[in-house]
């Protein structure tokens, strides 16, 4: 399956959308307060970008590190 960059943007900006959607207007229960579940939102968007580009992060660190020991 080929991937796109816009079909790629496209599908990340609907995940945060409907993040941000669930949890500023779909939020019905009294179970999480409103601020509490908009900074929730932000944190898990904040780890999802983290650990997409974890794998590219630790790469040009393995590949420096490599360098340096030859």
């Amino acid at each position: 399956m080929r991937s796109t960059h816009a079909g790629l943007r496209t599908l990340g900006a609907l995940l945060f959308g409907a993040l941000l959607f669930g949890t500023t207007h779909g939020l019905q229960s009294g179970v999480i307060q409103p601020e509490l579940a908009s900074n929730l939102t932000y944190m898990i968007q904040g780890l999802i970008v983290l650990f997409v580009g974890a794998d590219v992060l630790i790469l040009a660190v393995w590949q420096a590190r490599k360098r340096v020991f030859r």
